[in-house]
């Protein structure tokens, strides 16, 4: 069925320089190794911001699964770019030159068949959902609109959503500014969270009241 892994036995021939005695080839009948053939290679999927780690783990991820990966980044010295789980590199322009981003990315997408696209920075998912018309007649953008992507973006809009829904979430307090804490009832420690940001950037680890 779809994602059937097989195992293959393969014979490996070897060529050996013995000194002074010329070359010899030797096949090793056993000397074998597995090799996991999933048909999801098939799957093409196209991973964008590959400078940030979380890049780099949908690129193993994908790639663990049996896809075929692109990763793609401004800069061909990007992290993700380097995964022994990335089959193929883009390179493309800065998103903060949309024009020359949307061309780069179009006829990428219209040339290789990807069968998904993932963007992980915010400003990248936001470029294309915002011309979702243009891209997705290529493959498909796995993220909502503008609005629902920037709200789902914002931790305190999320949490509120979640809270107003009946999911279980950890006690949090939204506060407009750092100085509305000392007339928070808070347990500690706590984090202290910016309501956008991306990784770890921004975070606080407060111990006690105190600091």
């Amino acid at each position: 069925g779809e994602g059937e892994q097989n195992s293959i036995l393969l014979p490996l021939t070897l060529t050996l320089s013995l000194k002074g005695r010329g070359k010899y080839k030797v096949t090793l009948q056993h000397a074998t190794r597995n090799y996991q053939v999933n048909k999801m290679k098939d799957k093409r999927v196209l991973i964008l911001d590959g400078m940030w780690n979380k890049s780099l783990s949908a690129v193993r991820s994908f790639g663990k699964k049996g896809f075929h990966v692109t990763a793609g980044e401004k800069t061909r010295f990007a992290t993700a770019l380097f995964s022994r789980y990335c089959d193929r590199r883009f390179v493309y322009p800065s998103t903060k030159n949309k024009s020359k981003f949307l061309d780069c990315l179009e006829n990428e997408l219209r040339e290789n068949n990807y069968d998904l696209i993932i963007p992980t920075e915010l400003s990248t998912q936001m470029t294309l959902v915002s011309n979702r018309d243009r891209l997705s007649r290529y493959c498909k953008i796995p993220f909502p609109d503008p609005e629902k992507t920037r709200m789902i973006q914002n931790k305190a809009s999320l949490m509120r959503y979640a809270l107003e829904n009946g999911f279980e979430i950890p006690k949090t307090y939204f506060i407009e500014h750092l100085s509305q804490l000392s007339f928070v009832d808070a347990d500690y420690p706590l984090l202290i969270k910016p309501r956008e940001s991306s990784g770890s950037r921004g975070i606080s680890y407060v111990k006690s009241r105190d600091g």
